[in-house]
């Protein structure tokens, strides 16, 4: 499974690049005025490390990207199999809140065969009357 996943990583130095500025802000801007906003503003030493963090994935990012190489591989690891869980539960949810209640309706109001595939005893035949134009030439350009 993980061989799969690993093979739809590209690794170059641009992509660590703009990885190392991803984590920058995200560690160095966006976390710590959340984790201060949560903390009624005031500074915390948790907030003080992430900052760290975040520039040394800026540090590393412009100096030396292949530092970045193994970081990201793991990042992205995580990204794909919680998109991989995330996909199957919004998958799910959508056929339990919208396909479910749609044949729940359709057997209450009694239309159990739309397509017409179901053995009928009282037909003679299952052949369907077209009333198309029977002309060959209509058969030239089909698609």
């Amino acid at each position: 499974m993980f061989k799969k996943l690993l093979s739809e990583i590209t690794i170059n130095r641009n992509v660590l690049r703009q990885f190392g500025w991803v984590m920058a802000v995200m560690l160095g801007l966006i976390v710590p005025v959340i984790i201060t906003w949560f903390q009624d503003w005031e500074l915390v030493r948790t907030a003080i490390i992430v900052s760290l963090a975040g520039v040394l994935f800026l540090l590393a990012g412009l100096t030396a990207p292949q530092m970045l190489r193994y970081p990201y591989i793991i990042w992205m690891l995580i990204a794909l199999v919680l998109g991989t869980i995330v996909t199957r539960i919004i998958i799910t949810v959508v056929f339990y809140l919208m396909i479910t209640p749609v044949g729940f309706i359709r057997r209450h109001f009694g239309t159990k065969d739309l397509l017409g595939l179901k053995p009928d005893a009282e037909k003679a035949t299952y052949w369907v009357i077209r009333d198309d134009d029977p002309r060959p030439d209509r058969m030239k350009k089909q698609y």
